[in-house]
C-alpha cells in the first residue's frame, strides 16, 4: 500500500468555509441523502454535519447497517469491512468509494507490573464481538493473549464500565481475576476517561504505556491504516449521476483535509453549529473541544489522508488479511 503526501488547501478556501458555513452548498437535498453512525465518522464530513440537517446520524449502528438492504439512501457511511460484506455476500446495491477513518484504537496498560505487551497471563478488556474489527485486529497482533472480556455493544459500554474502576485497577467483571492489565479502547472514549475518571487517569499515567494500534499494525503487517469508516454510494445513483458523485467526493476530501490538518477550522465550524457543548455532543458524538484536542495531537481520530490511494481491491485485501481463506480451508480439512 502506498503512503501519500498531505496537501494544504489555500487559506482563502478555509476562510470562506469558516465564515460562510451557514450558506455552504449542500449536495442532493431531499429524503435519502446520507446516513451514518455517531462518533468519529462524523468528523470526516464535519461541515456537512454542522450545516445540513438532512445528514442522518444514528446512535444505533444496526440501523445504519440495515440501509444496505433498504437501498433508500444515496450515500452510507459505515464500517468499511461490514459494508464490503453486504456487497459481497448480500449483493447490496452500493459501491465503496472512499476510506474516511483508519485507526482510532489504543492499547493501554493499566497495571505497571504488566510486561511490554499483553500475554496470556494478563487480564485484557476490549470491545466488539468476535466478528468485528477491534477483536479481529487485536487477535492478529496478540493471538496468544485474547480478550478476557469484551463489551459486545461497543466502546461506549466499555467506557461506562471503566468509570467504576478502583484505585488498584479492579472492576469486578468477567472472571475472578479483576485487576485489569490492559484495555483495548478507541478515541474519543479514552480521552473522556482520562479527563473525567480520576482512578483511571492515575493508573494510565502510572503505567505510561499507550500504543496507537495503527502503529502496531504498520510495524507488524505493513498496513498504513486499519479500515474503519468508509463512504459507500448507491450504485444505481452513481451510474446515473457520475459528475455529481465526483463533486461530492471532492467535497468530502476537502473536509478530510481540514479535519486532518486544520483542527481549528473543525472547532470553529462546530461552535458555529452550536455553542452548547451538549448539543455538539448529541449531534457529533463528541464536542468541539475534544475534536480540537485530539486532532491537534497526532490525528487521534484516525482521519485518513484524502490523497491516500485505497480502493475496493485494497479493502478486499485487508478483509482477507483479517479472514484468511487458508485458515478456513485448513479448518475444513481438519474436520473431514
Amino acid at each position: 500500500m502506498k503512503r501519500s503526501t498531505k496537501f494544504l488547501l489555500p487559506l482563502l478556501l478555509i476562510s470562506s468555509l469558516t465564515s460562510c458555513s451557514s450558506n455552504s452548498y449542500h449536495f442532493f437535498r431531499g429524503d435519502g441523502y446520507i446516513i451514518m453512525p455517531s462518533g468519529a465518522p462524523t468528523l470526516a464530513i464535519f461541515n456537512e454535519v454542522s450545516t445540513n440537517e438532512e445528514v442522518i446520524i444514528e446512535t444505533t449502528t444496526s440501523n445504519v447497517l440495515a440501509q444496505f438492504a433498504s437501498n433508500e439512501y444515496k450515500y452510507i457511511i459505515f464500517d468499511a469491512n461490514q459494508g464490503l460484506n453486504q456487497i459481497e455476500t448480500n449483493n447490496a446495491n452500493y459501491t465503496f468509494i472512499k476510506l474516511l477513518t483508519g485507526g482510532n484504537f489504543h492499547l493501554v496498560k493499566l497495571n505497571p507490573e504488566a510486561g511490554t505487551y499483553p500475554t496470556n497471563n494478563d487480564y485484557v478488556l476490549g470491545f466488539g464481538t468476535d466478528q468485528q474489527i477491534p477483536n479481529k485486529v487485536y487477535n492478529k497482533l496478540f493471538p496468544n493473549a485474547p480478550f478476557d472480556y469484551a463489551f459486545n455493544n461497543g466502546v461506549s459500554d466499555l467506557q461506562g464500565a471503566l468509570k467504576g474502576i478502583d484505585e488498584n485497577g479492579n472492576l469486578g467483571i468477567g472472571n475472578a481475576k479483576n485487576q485489569i492489565d490492559w484495555v483495548f479502547i478507541a478515541q474519543p472514549a479514552l480521552f473522556g476517561l482520562i479527563n473525567s475518571t480520576p482512578n483511571f487517569k492515575a493508573l494510565y499515567e502510572a503505567s505510561a504505556c499507550d500504543y496507537l494500534v495503527t502503529n502496531l499494525v504498520q510495524e507488524q503487517f505493513n498496513y498504513d491504516y486499519i479500515p474503519q469508516a468508509g463512504l459507500f454510494v448507491n450504485t444505481s445513483y452513481y451510474n446515473n449521476n457520475r459528475e455529481e458523485v465526483v463533486n461530492f467526493l471532492n467535497y468530502v476530501e476537502f473536509q478530510l483535509n481540514l479535519a486532518l490538518n486544520h483542527p481549528e477550522v473543525v472547532r470553529d465550524v462546530m461552535n458555529e453549529y452550536s455553542e452548547n457543548l451538549e448539543a455538539q455532543q448529541s449531534r457529533f458524538g463528541f464536542n468541539a473541544n475534544i475534536a480540537y484536542a485530539l486532532q491537534s495531537n497526532s490525528n487521534q481520530f484516525g482521519i485518513v489522508d484524502p490523497n491516500y490511494e485505497f480502493n475496493y481491491n485494497d479493502l478486499k485485501d485487508f478483509n482477507e488479511f483479517l479472514n484468511p481463506a487458508s485458515e478456513e480451508t485448513n479448518e475444513s480439512s481438519a474436520n473431514d
